[in-house]
């Protein structure tokens, strides 16, 4: 049992590497859009978020204005809407 884990560890490597989808990124691209008006965002209080199809996550902007994130796929596809 113990070499079929070895195996499958060997042959796919990243299988126990966790990804995150970095917030600063998320940040930068939800203010890119002037027309939203967001500004001084801030996501998931500054932490990365492990990424995981369906994990949502909240971020922030000045004027009191909140924006939920949906991760859409495990490669870090996101989708976002003002909340």
């Amino acid at each position: 049992m113990l070499a079929i884990a070895g195996v499958v560890l060997f042959l796919t490597p990243g299988l126990l590497v966790t990804k995150y989808l970095s917030h600063s990124a998320v940040e930068q691209f939800i203010q890119s859009d002037p027309a939203t008006g967001f500004t001084n965002v801030k996501c998931n209080n500054g932490e990365d978020v492990k990424l995981k199809k369906g994990a949502t996550f909240t971020c922030t902007a000045d004027g009191g204005k909140k924006a939920t994130v949906t991760i859409t796929s495990s490669s870090g596809d996101y989708t976002w809407s003002p909340s």
